[in-house]
């Protein structure tokens, strides 16, 4: 019927019946096809607006998300002043991040903001969304740049998150300034209060202080003796040890699940390192006698490190 009276109002009002049939009988096949005929042979029709809510509605019902998310899409752009077109847009932009769509998702999140007026929790959610998804797309400087930009918009706490971000955002680039202004701006910002509420927080910070302890890592592991014993070497590795230790300890101060497993790894890497950097150290010039006193010396040193190296392994595994 409506196929022969297309070009008549009877033919709307019959897709439109068969719309409404359809999704009361959750026939999304049919809610589609109808719904796309009438979109599309109607476009000034005063029953758009309603289809595409039927459409969008059907669509929430049976869990079709990938059709969802492109009638949220364009009813937000067809009707961009309508009240529900930015949180459309948002919904858009969650369904297309979880699906993967980084880009897309990034528009339709970039609309959001533009539309909307909203402040705190949720714009915090959106504009941290955009920085992950520039990351998984590894566009890292994309990232830096959607952080500054919106920065301003943020809450007090995603104010300090941003900063940790691009600190370590930047450390990532190489931009070894930035990264350590950042990080200035993130630890002068940084309240205990605040971070109780806010794990994500915790985690960005978490990284950016690790970031900055593990600059000296590697250093550190390629520290080494030659043929004879040297004290400078030794004073070297060992201050360097206390040094990361320490940093390592920071870390786990800010209770970031992740950062406080990678924190205790490292430093259950660095202590053994350190026992075993004593236990291969060639021998000094000594008697026979003595050298037997000085492995076993040696021995109780290198002891004492590798006991704290497990202990820290343990943790690590504990905490896991």
């Amino acid at each position: 019927f409506a196929l022969s009276n297309k070009e008549t109002q009877l033919g709307e009002q019959a897709l439109n019946a068969l719309l409404i049939s359809g999704k009361e009988r959750r026939d999304i096949e049919t809610v589609y096809t109808t719904g796309v005929k009438l979109l599309t042979q109607y476009p000034d029709s005063k029953n758009a607006e309603a289809t595409m809510g039927v459409m969008i509605d059907a669509f929430v019902d049976v869990a079709q998300f990938r059709l969802l998310a492109v009638y949220l899409e364009q009813y937000a752009r067809k009707y961009p002043d309508d009240k529900n077109s930015p949180t459309f847009l948002y919904q858009a932009g969650q369904i297309r991040e979880l699906l993967g769509h980084d880009q897309v998702s990034n528009r339709n999140y970039s609309g959001y903001l533009k539309a909307s007026s909203a402040k705190g929790v949720l714009e915090d959610a959106v504009i941290f969304s955009m920085a992950d998804n520039a990351e998984a797309m590894q566009e890292v400087n994309t990232a830096i740049q959607l952080l500054s930009r919106y920065k301003k918009r943020l809450s007090r706490s995603g104010k300090i998150r941003a900063d940790a971000r691009l600190a370590n955002l930047n450390f990532r680039a190489g931009h070894g300034k930035q990264a350590a202004l950042y990080r200035q701006r993130a630890y002068k910002a940084y309240a205990p209060g605040l971070a109780k509420k806010d794990a994500a927080m915790r985690d960005a910070v978490a990284q950016m202080v690790f970031n900055a302890v593990d600059k000296s890592y590697q250093r550190y592991m390629q520290i080494a003796l030659g043929h004879k014993i040297d004290n400078a070497v030794v004073q070297t590795k060992s201050k360097l040890l206390e040094k990361l230790e320490k940093g390592y300890h920071e870390v786990v101060q800010y209770q970031s699940p992740n950062w406080t497993l990678a924190a205790l790894h490292r430093s259950y890497e660095i202590n053994r390192e350190f026992a075993l950097f004593l236990q291969n150290a060639p021998l000094p010039k000594l008697s026979e006698e003595q050298k037997v006193q000085y492995r076993e010396l040696i021995a109780q040193k290198a002891k004492a490190y590798m006991d704290k190296a497990e202990q820290y392994r343990a943790a690590s595994v504990t905490q896991a």
